[in-house]
């Protein structure tokens, strides 16, 4: 950042921008909403923050941007506001313009090279004034954040109250700014143009609880038909360098030869437009929908993990239950096999020729009982329970008081 004296516009002319300014912050609410813009590229916009519609976090900051050149705007509002800008602006215009044919000489080149390669005749130049209330908190707040200005210069008035801090070997240090000064940062485009000889300055301001700050910047940039990459004397007079990227400011995208010839074989070239900035905007929808779905899918993979442990457990106890299903097979197999033993029983008449097993080959609905076939398809074992010790039964037309013998009651024991 610099200071600049002696730059020949007056201290009223300076005075009278900061009022006018103040003024138009004083306005009722509904007539500033009068210039609220909807776009970027609205040439009047009053708002606060940078973008209301997508920011979450909104600055101390109430702001009026006015493209003035190569056209000239302005808001109607308040009286002769309009008039004093202009002048300003024409004058502060006068000033960039032996700024930048100082730096272009500076760089070695002829004073005229860095104004006729990047056209800034009919360059664009921004008029943004900013006003800063006071902050009950300021600890709390940021009028403006850390930041850097596109562009190739940005002047710089305030009413003297301070905030602005630049930032230098990650150490953020206080501007004050001097009576009637211009207080001057070097933009992105000139950083390229220069290829890295001046730096684009990272800059904030902050916030106070004691009493409002006003500040009027002039951003002064190449013409929007411009393509900005390292001057081309500079690229030859050095044999190790690292080219900076070029940028085309404008609205159409060159064919390849003219993208060949302006970029000289550069890293590349970047389109800043508003084509541009919707692409960025959908491709940064599209990586947020690519997490959510990486979310779901890894969501999924747990849940199919969890589901094939379980399956793994329950195959084994299916394992288990058919070792005992064959278990119990092999005892229905013995009890067939049983030589038939005569039992009487004095209270009926009916002799039971065979010791039938509690669990017989078939199943009768009626008796309860349950066979090895049934076992098979999953029948439940605890039915075994509905045949009690001695239990009535009727078979083959045959009633009487069943006595089991020993190998009938190990059947029912197991």
């Amino acid at each position: 950042m610099v200071k600049v004296v002696n730059h020949g516009i007056q201290e009223s002319l300076m005075n009278k921008v900061i009022d006018g300014t103040q003024g138009f912050f004083n306005l009722r609410e509904e007539e500033k909403k009068e210039f609220e813009g909807k776009h970027v590229l609205d040439p009047i916009r009053y708002g606060t923050s940078f973008n209301t519609s997508k920011e979450k976090t909104f600055f101390w900051r109430d702001y009026l941007k006015v493209f003035v050149h190569p056209k000239f705007h302005s808001p109607s509002k308040p009286d002769r506001y309009s008039d004093i800008m202009w002048e300003y602006c024409e004058k502060v215009r006068q000033v960039t313009k032996v700024l930048l044919g100082g730096i272009s000489q500076g760089l070695g080149l002829e004073e005229c090279y860095l104004e006729k390669t990047l056209e800034v005749k009919s360059g664009f130049q921004i008029f943004i004034a900013n006003y800063y209330p006071s902050c009950p908190q300021p600890e709390l707040a940021l009028g403006m954040p850390p930041h850097s200005d596109h562009g190739l210069l940005t002047l710089i008035i305030q009413n003297q109250v301070g905030g602005l801090q630049v930032q230098h070997q990650g150490k953020w240090i206080h501007v004050n700014a001097l009576p009637n000064s211009l207080l001057v940062n070097t933009g992105d485009h000139l950083e390229i143009f220069s290829n890295g000889k001046y730096k684009s300055n990272i800059h904030k301001v902050v916030v106070n609880n004691t009493s409002p700050r006003i500040s009027v910047a002039v951003a002064h940039g190449p013409s929007l038909e411009a393509i900005v990459s390292p001057a081309s004397p500079l690229i030859q007079s050095e044999t190790n360098y690292t080219p900076m990227k070029a940028f085309f400011l404008g609205g159409y995208v060159p064919s390849e030869p003219e993208m060949k010839r302006s970029v000289e074989g550069f890293n590349g070239i970047s389109f800043v437009d508003e084509e541009e900035s919707k692409d960025f905007v959908s491709k940064k929808r599209k990586l947020q929908a690519a997490k959510l779905k990486k979310e779901s899918i890894l969501a999924e993979i747990l849940f199919l993990k969890q589901r094939r442990r379980y399956l793994l457990k329950s195959q084994s106890s299916d394992d288990d239950n058919e070792k005992n299903i064959s278990r119990f097979k092999k005892i229905f197999d013995a009890e067939n096999e049983v030589p038939k033993v005569e039992r009487s029983n004095s209270g009926y008449d009916a002799v039971v020729e065979s010791a039938r097993p509690a669990f017989t080959s078939k199943f009768n609905s009626e008796h309860h009982e349950v066979g090895y076939e049934e076992l098979s398809a999953g029948v439940d074992v605890l039915r075994m329970e509905c045949v009690p010790k001695n239990y009535l039964i009727d078979d083959n037309n045959r009633v009487g008081k069943k006595e089991l013998s020993w190998h009938g009651q190990v059947t029912l024991k197991v």
